[in-house]
């Protein structure tokens, strides 16, 4: 019996635009183990963005940034990238 795989939350072209974006940028390895290689996660990161005084209690949620993940092969180590910043839409 073999052993099901869930579906892809990213698709295959948009893990391919994600990857050709950050190789052309990403100068160095893993920023904790100087490991050369990492793993894109399956699915994004959400970063609500909010405005207010927090001290007082009164916030509102005005924006999200939409990041990728990349998982160190060697130390596991989790470094995010914002895809507006990388001029990518997370949807196709």
């Amino acid at each position: 019996m073999t052993e099901q795989q869930p579906p892809s939350v990213i698709p295959h072209n948009k893990k391919v635009e994600i990857q050709n974006a950050l190789q052309s940028r990403i100068r160095a390895g893993c920023p904790r183990c100087g490991g050369s290689s990492g793993t894109l996660a399956d699915g994004f990161t959400y970063h609500p963005l909010q405005n207010g005084d927090p001290t007082a209690g009164i916030q509102a949620i005005y924006g999200t940034i939409v990041c990728a993940v990349i998982l160190c092969n060697t130390c596991g180590y989790m470094t995010e990238y914002s895809l507006p910043h990388l001029g990518i839409t997370p949807y196709p």
